[in-house]
Formats: C-alpha cells, sequence, structure tokens
C-alpha cells in the first residue's frame, strides 16, 4: 500500500521530474507471455523472431488499463515511470515497442504502449505525443484520455507550449473520461483533484463517492492490474479517512466511516493515525476524546509520521487536549515533513504573522503558503506577495496552481489572481492580464470587481507628475461618474475614494483637492484603510485642508493598525523630521523602522531596505530626544517585530551599517541581561549575533501596546460629563466678567480648579500668563505649574504654540523667586505619576527643552539626589540621569500627586457647579 501511494503522489503531484519518481514494478521482473502468431512477409526468419520477441516484451512491460486483448497485468503509468536515473530499462521497453509498432502499423494497442514508453522517458519532449494520444483518445482509449492529463500536469521548459499544447479543459475532460471508464489511476487523480485541485474544483462530497467507486475497482484488463488489490483497499482507507475528516457531514455516515475505519487491517498505520484521531477529537463516529487523539498524534509524530502534523499543530496552539505550546506547535509545522500535512501550512503561516509566539516574519509565511499547495492557501498568499514582493524558488509553478484553480472556478481565485497580477511583484505583475481578469468578473455580475475595473481604468492615478492616462477596455467616463454616484447614494467608501482620486488628479471630474479630501474623510470615516492612508498624506501636504500633523498621524496610526504596510512606513519615515511637533513614538519611528528593512527582501520600501538608512536615522532628528542607550532598545525591539532580520547575511550588514555607539549599547545591553558572556566592544561579532538571537528567543514577540497616556478622571471622583460642562460654564464666564481683584482670583483659582481636574486649555491658560500676571502666580503654587508645564510638553495639544517656550519663560520665574527645589521635586512626582513621561523618547524631548532653563536641569539633580535615585549623571537633563529617574519611576511606583490633584479638582468643580 505504501508503494501504490508513492505512485499516486508521484502522478498528483506531476511537478517532479520524471526521473524523480518511484518506479514500482522492475521491467526485468515481468513475466513473458506466449508470443502472440506473427505473419511475415518475405523476412528472414531471425527478423521474425525478433519482431516477435519486441512483441512479447511491449506487451508485457508496458501493458496499459483495461485493455481487452492485454496478455499480462496492467501497469500503471506511475509504476511505469523509470526508478532512480538509470534510463537502461526504459530505453530498452522503448525500442521493443518501436519494433514491434513499426512491425504492425496498424496496431493502435502497440503505438499506446510505444507512447506510454516514450513519455515515460526522462527528458522526453511531450508535447510531441500529444496528436498521436488525441487520435488514439478518440478511438476510446481510456488510457490514452489518462495520458492527456497526466502530460499536461508535466512541467514545461521554456522551449515547450504551455500545458505540453494540452489545454486544461481538454486534460480535465479526458481524465473524467478515463475515471468514468473505472482506469484506476484515473480515479486516484480525480479524487485527488477533487479533494486539493487544482484542475477540477474542489468538492468533498465529489470525493467521497469516488472513493467508493475506488474501492470497487473493475479489473483493468484480463490479468487484472499489478496494484489493482492494493488501490481497492486505498479506496476504503481513503473512504473512511474522507468521511471523518470532513466537516458537515450527518451522524450517520460519521458513524460508517469510524466503522469502516476500525475495520481496516491492511493499510500503515500512517493512514489510519489521522483519520482516528480526527474522529476522537471532534466524535464523529464516536466519543469525543480530545486527549486521546493529541495522544495519538504525538506518538506518531514521534515515530517520524507526520500525515496528522497540522492538527497537532492546532491543539498544541489551543492548548487541546493538553497543555499549549506554540512555539513547539511552530517548530513541528516547520519540519519538511509536515509541510503535506492537511492544514499545517495554513497555521504556519498564521502563527508567523499573528504576533502571539514569534514576531511576524511575512515573506517566510508567503513562501509558506504558496508552496504548500493548497488552493486556499494559494489565495491568502497574494495579500502578502502583494505587500512584500517575497521571492519565490519557482514562481510559475505557484502562478500556474493559481491561474488552474481560477479557471476551474475556485471561489476567490480569480480575484486573488486579478490582485497579484496587479500587484508590485515583478514575478508576478501583468496590469494587462489581471484588469482583464477583473473585466470577465465585472462582466458576470461580481459588483467588487466592477469598483477595481474603474479603480485601475486610469493609470499613474497616485502619481504627482504627468497626466493620468486611460487604459484600454472598462466602462467608460460617463459610466464611472454613475457608478460613483450610486455608490455615495448609498454611502459606499469605494465611490468617496475613487472620487477622491480621481478629483484629486483633474480626470473625470475637474481637479478639486478640497472637494477630494473632504470625499477622503467621508471614506476614512467609513473604515476604507487606503483612504486614512491618502487622508494622512492630505494632512501632511495641505492638499484641500490644513496642515495639521496631529491628524496626519492619527490618520495613519488608524490605517496601519488596521494591517496597513504603507501607513507603517509613513510613519517610520516621518519620525525623523518629528522635532518640533514630538508626536511619533520611539517605536513607530526606530523598531518599525528596523521591522520594515529586516523584511524588505526585495528592495520594495526605498529608504528602509538599504543598510545605509540606518545611518540617518540614528543622527540628528527626533532620535537624539532618546539617547544612545533607549535607541539602542528600540533597534533590539525591532529584531523582535521582524526577526528576519536575525539570519546571518542581513543581520551582519544591518549592524555594519549602524553607529558605533549604538552596537556598543546593544552589546551592553545583552551582557546586563546575561545573553553575551564578555565586555561590550562595539564588534557585534558571532558570539553578538548569537546573543542578540537568544535574547529575541527569550523574549518573545514585542507586544502590542498603545500610546502611553496620562491617567485620567476614573472611580468615584470622576465628574460626570453634565456636572463638568456646568462647571466649565460657569468659570469661562467668571473669567469674561472680571471686574476686581476679587473676581480675578476667583477666575484665577476657577481655571486652577480645571487645570487640577486635567483641563488641557486651563493649564495652558495659567502658564503663558503665569511669568508676567502676579495673580497667577498667587493661585497657583509652582509643583501645580510644573505639573501642568510637562503635561502640554508630552501631550503638545493642538493650537498650543511653542510650548517648549512658554515653559522655560514661566520657569525662569520660579528661577527668580527661589523656587527651584519645588519644580524640581514635582518634576520627580510628574515622571512618577505619568506613564508618558516614563517613555525615553518623551522624557528625552521634555529634557531638551529644559536645558535652555537656567537652573531647571541642576533643581531635577538635588531632587533625584535627596529621593535617593541610584546611577545618576553629572547633569540632571543627561541620559545617564534620565534612564536613571525612569528607572526609579518603575521600581518606586506612581506618587499619588496626581491622583490627590485631580480628586481635589473634582471636588473644587462640583462645588462650583452646585453653586448658587
Amino acid at each position: 500500500m505504501r508503494r501504490l501511494r508513492r505512485a499516486i503522489a508521484a502522478s498528483a503531484i506531476a511537478a517532479l521530474p520524471l526521473a524523480a519518481v518511484m518506479a514500482v514494478l522492475p521491467l526485468h521482473a515481468l513475466a513473458v507471455q506466449a508470443p502472440r502468431q506473427e505473419t511475415t512477409s518475405a523476412g528472414s526468419d531471425a527478423r521474425s523472431r525478433e519482431i516477435a520477441a519486441a512483441v512479447v516484451t511491449c506487451e508485457t512491460g508496458a501493458a496499459f488499463p483495461l485493455d481487452r486483448k492485454a496478455i499480462a497485468p496492467a501497469i500503471q503509468f506511475p509504476e511505469l515511470l523509470s526508478a532512480g536515473f538509470d534510463p537502461a530499462p526504459i530505453e530498452a521497453l522503448i525500442r521493443a515497442c518501436t519494433t514491434a509498432r513499426d512491425a504492425h502499423p496498424d496496431d493502435d494497442r502497440l503505438r499506446l504502449m510505444a507512447l506510454r514508453a516514450e513519455a515515460a522517458k526522462p527528458g522526453t519532449s511531450p508535447d510531441r505525443l500529444v496528436g498521436a494520444l488525441r487520435a488514439l483518445s478518440l478511438k476510446g482509449f481510456a488510457e490514452a484520455d489518462y495520458l492527456l492529463y497526466a502530460l499536461h500536469r508535466l512541467p514545461v521548459r521554456d522551449d515547450e507550449p504551455e500545458g505540453h499544447g494540452i489545454a486544461r479543459e481538454e486534460a480535465v475532460d479526458a481524465l473524467l473520461r478515463a475515471a468514468k471508464a473505472g482506469h484506476q489511476q484515473a480515479l486516484l487523480d480525480r479524487l485527488d483533484e477533487q479533494r486539493r485541485g487544482p484542475l477540477i474544483r474542489r468538492d468533498p462530497a465529489g470525493a467521497i463517492a469516488t472513493a467508493r467507486a475506488l474501492e470497487t475497482l473493475p479489473p483493468q484488463g484480463p490479468k487484472g492490474g499489478v496494484s489493482e488489490a492494493e488501490a481497492r483497499d486505498l479506496g476504503t482507507s481513503l473512504l473512511a479517512t474522507l468521511i471523518l475528516t470532513t466537516p458537515g457531514l450527518d451522524a450517520t455516515t460519521y458513524a460508517e466511516g469510524y466503522r469502516r475505519l476500525t475495520a481496516i487491517r491492511t493499510v500503515d498505520p500512517d493512514a489510519l493515525e489521522w483519520p482516528l484521531a480526527a474522529a476522537l477529537r471532534y466524535g464523529r463516529g464516536t466519543g469525543q476524546d480530545p486527549a486521546a487523539a493529541r495522544r495519538l498524534l504525538e506518538g506518531a509524530v514521534a515515530d517520524g509520521r507526520f500525515q496528522g502534523a497540522g492538527m497537532l499543530g492546532e491543539m498544541l496552539v489551543t492548548g487541546e487536549g493538553g497543555p499549549a505550546d506554540g512555539k513547539r506547535a511552530i517548530a513541528l509545522l516547520s519540519q519538511p515533513k509536515a509541510g503535506r500535512s492537511p492544514g499545517a501550512a495554513a497555521l504556519l503561516a498564521t502563527l508567523l504573522t499573528d504576533n502571539r509566539f514569534v514576531g511576524p516574519d511575512p515573506n517566510r509565511a508567503a513562501a509558506t503558503l504558496a508552496g504548500s499547495g493548497d488552493i486556499d492557501d494559494a489565495i491568502r498568499a497574494v495579500s502578502l506577495l502583494s505587500d512584500y514582493a517575497t521571492p519565490l524558488p519557482r514562481p510559475v509553478v505557484y502562478l500556474r496552481r493559481l491561474e488552474d484553480a481560477a479557471d476551474a472556478g475556485e471561489p476567490g481565485a480569480a480575484r486573488a489572481l486579478a490582485e497579484l497580477r496587479l500587484s508590485a511583484h515583478p514575478a508576478f505583475r501583468d496590469e494587462t492580464a489581471g484588469r482583464a481578469i477583473l473585466i470577465r468578473l465585472a462582466a458576470s455580475g461580481d459588483g467588487d470587481a466592477a469598483w477595481r475595473v474603474a479603480e485601475t481604468q486610469y493609470g499613474d492615478l497616485d502619481g504627482r507628475s504627468g497626466r493620468p492616462f486611460r487604459r484600454d477596455g472598462g466602462p467608460s467616463d460617463d459610466a464611472i461618474r454613475a457608478m460613483i454616484d450610486r455608490g455615495i447614494a448609498t454611502k459606499d467608501a469605494r465611490a468617496y475614494l475613487l472620487y477622491a482620486r480621481l478629483a484629486r488628479r483633474g480626470t473625470v471630474y475637474p481637479q478639486d483637492d478640497k472637494a477630494a479630501t473632504s470625499a477622503l474623510i467621508s471614506a476614512a470615516n467609513l473604515g476604507n484603510v487606503e483612504a486614512m492612508v491618502l487622508l494622512g498624506d492630505a494632512y501632511d501636504q495641505g492638499l484641500g485642508i490644513g496642515k495639521d500633523p496631529r491628524e496626519r498621524l492619527r490618520a495613519w496610526r488608524e490605517a496601519a493598525k488596521q494591517g496597513s504596510l504603507a501607513a507603517r512606513q509613513k510613519i517610520a519615515s516621518a519620525f525623523t523630521f518629528d522635532g518640533f511637533d514630538k508626536l511619533i513614538t520611539l517605536r513607530e519611528g526606530v523598531s518599525e523602522r528596523v521591522a520594515l528593512h529586516n523584511n524588505d527582501l526585495s528592495g520594495q520600501f526605498p529608504g528602509f531596505s538599504s543598510a545605509a538608512a540606518f545611518a540617518g536615522l540614528f543622527s540628528g532628528g527626533r532620535a537624539a530626544d532618546a539617547g544612545t542607550v533607549a535607541l539602542a532598545g528600540a533597534v533590539l525591539d525591532g529584531f523582535r517585530l521582524a526577526p528576519a532580520g536575525l539570519e546571518e547575511g542581513p543581520l551582519v550588514e544591518t549592524t555594519r551599517a549602524m553607529p558605533e555607539e549604538i552596537r556598543l549599547a546593544m552589546e551592553a545591553a545583552l551582557v546586563q541581561q546575561g545573553f553575551l558572556k564578555r565586555a561590550a566592544d562595539g564588534t557585534f561579532g558571532p558570539d553578538g549575533r548569537d546573543a542578540l538571537r537568544s535574547w529575541v528567543e527569550a523574549k518573545g514577540p514585542l507586544a502590542d501596546a498603545a500610546a502611553p497616556s496620562a491617567a485620567s478622571p476614573a472611580g468615584a471622583d470622576a465628574l460626570d460629563p453634565t456636572t463638568l460642562a456646568r462647571a466649565r460654564d460657569r468659570i469661562y464666564a467668571a473669567v469674561k466678567s472680571v471686574r476686581s481683584r476679587e473676581d480675578r482670583r476667583t477666575a484665577v483659582r476657577g481655571l486652577n480648579s480645571l487645570a487640577r481636574y486635567g483641563d488641557a486649555s486651563a493649564r495652558w491658560a495659567l502658564l503663558v500668563n503665569y511669568d508676567d500676571a502676579d495673580f497667577v502666580r498667587n493661585n497657583v503654587t509652582p509643583a501645580e505649574l510644573t505639573r501642568y508645564g510637562l503635561d502640554i510638553l508630552v501631550a503638545r495639544p493642538a493650537g498650543m504654540e511653542k510650548p517648549d517656550f512658554e515653559f522655560v519663560f514661566a520657569l525662569g520665574t520660579l528661577l527668580s523667586a527661589g523656587e527651584m527645589g519645588s519644580f524640581g521635586t514635582a518634576t520627580l512626582d510628574a515622571i512618577r505619576d505619568d506613564p508618558r513621561l516614563q517613555d525615553p523618547l518623551a522624557l528625552g524631548g521634555v529634557l531638551q527643552a529644559l536645558v535652555f532653563a537656567p537652573g531647571a536641569c541642576d533643581a531635577i539633580l538635588e531632587a533625584a539626589r535627596k529621593s535617593g535615585v541610584a546611577g545618576l549623571g553629572a547633569e540632571g537633563c543627561d541620559e545617564a540621569t534620565k534612564a536613571a529617574l525612569i528607572g526609579f519611576a518603575h521600581v518606586a511606583g506612581p506618587a499619588g500627586v496626581a491622583a490627590s490633584e485631580r480628586r481635589a479638582g473634582a471636588a473644587e468643580l462640583a462645588a462650583i457647579a452646585g453653586g448658587p
């Protein structure tokens, strides 16, 4: 049975060289039958004996299935394929069949045997056999039909026609005819196509029916077939397997499958463990027992049998039937023997992208899906291939499988093929072919495809120079406008997006940046990710709307959250120029940039793929706020985000391109955490690279994290919105109606109550007036002013111009009043209370601003010393002190001052709202 399955696999895959397929029937082992009576003209007796011997050799060595005149057991085509790389046996058979055929030119049987022998020889060009096989197919030879299918599946060289001149439809029809006639190998291949495709649309019910037909396989000739008994046994085991591994069947059918499976005694164990595990796992035909299923699969894998590896991987991930172990699941599914296990590739790709157990590795996931042979995996691979342009070892094999699946009508295959053709992947990009597929789909009523046709009607639509050009085919401009009008009427995000892109470029519609951006806002609000990216661009460039770095980042962040690679690139690129607004986090600007570099195998992302691009990242700009230690930590985290960069070649180039101080700080971190067993010297040699790999493995993937924010009022102390609004209205009314010193004092105290509660506008009003208004200074303490200023420096709310300068001016007033000690203590408390100030990039930006405030850094250093902070630097604003302050905040925990102030502010506001 194992031998037959190997032959089946050889035929079904049909992508291996003929010489690599295992033969199961040595030619020299065939029994020689009595020759037929031969008639000769005036030839010599020697020639007659030679021809007679050739006929016997051909009739016994190339006997084909369903031959009513056969004198030897039928040999299926995969069994005829030559073993190893020794062509001698098949060449001898070809000579014999050629002699027999030439001596009997009217004998179709000998002609078919000769064709079979030639097709089985490694290196034969199959397309030259096609004409003769078609002729024999018309005469009703099932083997000729089968060979048309088998030759279509063979690899094609550059000088050979696609499919060896056999169209997919012809190959499929020929296979179905042969299977209907009871041809053994045709039934096996039809079963494989019904299970996996790609030439025939997958059909689980049809596969079960074919397995029943294989179980009752008719004799393959008067003498039977060499392997037909094994084929019937295989039909029995496959029938049970298909029933128990197909979801959604009724209980009676599952009971039949389990009964059949447990009655089988003639099949190898690895053919039974997977379906039996499925029965136990899901309770199909027997009691549900996931633990027993898992033990069965574990035992099979331990013995080197991997057919159930995909199922075992699922159970390891979810902890079903035993403890969860995601990393072991990845290791199991990564083994070459597990690659053909049902579901293995899909699960491995999921684990390589979902950031649960290892950092995302999109290129490996794409290659895994593209190489699995499963149609659903091939379809799923398209989005990754489109994003990353992952190089594939045999792209033509993947493309042909997807094309075949699309031709067979597999759901989603045609659309996926179109998107692959429209992508930037150099091995697959063909806009004309992609649009042709979309146009056909649209004509068949696929509304989504119709939108894509309209979206791709004009080339260079998103360019900045030149005019967009109209592509051939597709809808007219009037039809596009009507389509957009209908979509806008039904709030379809695609309509707003397409209108925006056309209006932006003055194509189909008059050029109108304001209208285009307004449409992008509508599409983004409806959840369109592409619109979010383009809206961010509009805010960035001031297209039809005022420039707004905060709104730009908000749009890009939402798109990145939804999986947009383009948005991640834009955020990382903007980091260098974020020195004034200080909105982008260290993870977004550095770790993500390292990840983009690590994952860019094809040079898709300008500025990220080149190792030299790192020089610009670390030299000046926003990165300077973070300091060397924090930057090195962010780079290390980048490898957790993209472990593909840990491969030896890329890692050597990347580390070489980094500044020496970054390499030194990275090594120092690895030494401190026990992964590098020598003093850090910045060389990042083999031991340093190994230490980095071990560190990433130990740390695991970098968890998704929201941007840190200040604590907000909550719980019993939080004001309800109505009360807060009433208090605010009364306070601002008091501000506007000041007539006396007492009125002014009341107004400032009301603003301070809002500020204590967390109101940014009130905090800003107090800050900008502190240095030149004694009535503010008399009612706002230095500690309160410090907290308000630090909050504004970190949050940088919109509309608050030059907050750094305003805070420095206010601190000058504190210095003159001798209050810098209060400032230092309040700053230390704020760092402990506000998680945002525990981010090295945010705190670094604050300290950079405080350098210009005389006495500020010294005050921070003095307060830290009094609090016993360890590891302080020589100055209060240097990198060592910054790291020490953050470390102290983590260890000491919140000071509680901010929470106390919020409670006090809430009580004061409640009193204001409730008063007369």
